[in-house]
């Protein structure tokens, strides 16, 4: 089991210097994406706003970051949001919810599990 989660790690990682480095070279009308912070199991970024990138600029459908709620309610607008769209993902402070068309519902990844 530990040698999966190495590997998802790894991939996870792969997968995210990618996004980041095809985000980085395409203009998303962001200029630039807020930085982000990682510490004990909780991800921040540099913005008080929600960040959001359309699907049709993602391969990966809609990105919602939000890693200052705690609402719920508002996690659930998020998640029906990208469900109506298809695909996406939503980066919260403590946890990454994934939906692509492989799955029914969503995944939650937490990020304390993704790293350890």
């Amino acid at each position: 089991m530990k040698n999966v989660r190495i590997h998802r790690v790894k991939e996870t990682e792969s997968t995210n210097r990618d996004l980041e480095k095809w985000i980085r070279d395409n203009d998303l009308g962001n200029n630039e994406l807020p930085e982000f912070f990682y510490k004990d199991g909780v991800l921040s970024v540099a913005s008080e706003e929600v960040v959001k990138i359309k699907q049709e600029k993602l391969p990966i459908g809609e990105v919602i970051i939000d890693t200052n709620t705690e609402d719920e309610n508002v996690v659930n607008q998020y998640i029906n949001e990208v469900i109506e769209n298809g695909e996406g993902e939503i980066v919260l402070k403590d946890r990454l919810i994934v939906k692509n068309s492989s799955v029914v519902g969503t995944i939650n990844y937490s990020y304390k599990d993704i790293i350890n």
